[in-house]
This record gives C-alpha cells, structure tokens and sequence, in this order.
C-alpha cells in the first residue's frame, strides 16, 4: 500500500468516526440562528397599520410599527416621522394601496401605487392641485415586530412631471 493510499483509507475513517458521532442536537446546537420571518398575515397587518394608520396621520400607528430602542432608530423614527408630515401637507388627501408584498427573513418588500392631490407645496414647488399616481417600491427590516430600518425607491422624476414642474438642466 502506497503513503497516498495509506493516507486516503485513514483520512476516510476519520470522516466515517466525526459522521458517526456528530448527532442531530450537536447540528442544532452548531447551526447560527436565522431571524425569524414574519408571517405573510403579520406583515400584511404591519403593512396596513404603516400605510393606512400612520399615513392618515395617527400618530398612535407609527409608534406601534416603528422601533424606537437606540439612538439611530429613534432618529430613523423621527425622520419618518417628518417625511410622512411633509408628504402629507402636499398631498392632504394622499392614498396607499399595496399590490404585492414580498418576505425574506427579516426583509418585507411592498410593491405599493400612491395616489392623491398636491394641495400644497411639495419640493419647493407650489400647489399644482393636479393628481398624482406613481409605483413606489419600500423595503422594511423589521425586528421583533417594528420596523428597524426603511428604504423606498420612488421615481421622483415623474412625480414632479405629474405637477406640472419644469425643470431645467443648468449649463456649466
């Protein structure tokens, strides 16, 4: 028997002895821990207390769907908090409605259509009293039940062609 050969037959029973005496609770133990995924329900009822509580303006719904336990989650509440109060003095009136919603983890996607009125300022410019409907897509972390992080992809580009903005390039 060659050392290649030799090596080969020892380094198959060591395998063969570590399958042996690893058991299905030394795995678990081993195994890092995944965050719980909400269910489909559970975000769908977070989702629905974000965008028709809190977005009507209950201040109430916000807390509840918002963590609030360290510093830069209390800033992220806040400045939610101020966008929705901005958003909502330009579009009185403004409507979600969420057409599909997405789950990965800790991750829920919202696929939503926004819709409503500019009656009142909205990126500097005036009231146009058009109305508006735009896709916005949001991504949640969420952690025990709140949301801990918040990212939205919206075409402003076409919002602000919706109110009738003109904007021009400026030539250097």
């Amino acid at each position: 028997m060659s050392l290649y050969q030799l090596r080969t037959v020892k380094l198959r029973r060591v395998i063969a002895l570590t399958v042996a005496f690893v058991t299905p609770a030394m795995l678990a133990r081993a195994a890092p821990v995944a965050p719980v995924a909400p269910s489909q329900a559970r975000a769908r009822a977070m989702l629905a207390r974000y965008y028709d509580d809190a977005w009507a303006g209950e201040r109430d719904a916000l807390d509840d769907v918002l963590a609030t336990g360290s510093p830069d989650r209390a800033a992220n509440a806040q400045r939610m908090t101020t966008e929705i109060a901005d958003l909502r003095a330009a579009f009185p009136a403004i409507h979600y409605q969420v057409q599909h919603v997405a789950i990965d983890q800790d991750m829920i996607m919202a696929q939503i259509r926004v819709s409503g009125w500019q009656d009142g300022p909205f990126l500097g410019f005036p009231p146009s009293h058009r109305h508006v409907s735009y896709q916005s897509v949001d991504c949640f972390r969420v952690a025990d039940g709140k949301i801990v992080a918040h990212w939205r992809l919206t075409d402003q580009l076409d919002v602000l062609h919706q109110i009738g903005a003109s904007l021009t390039l400026a030539r250097q």
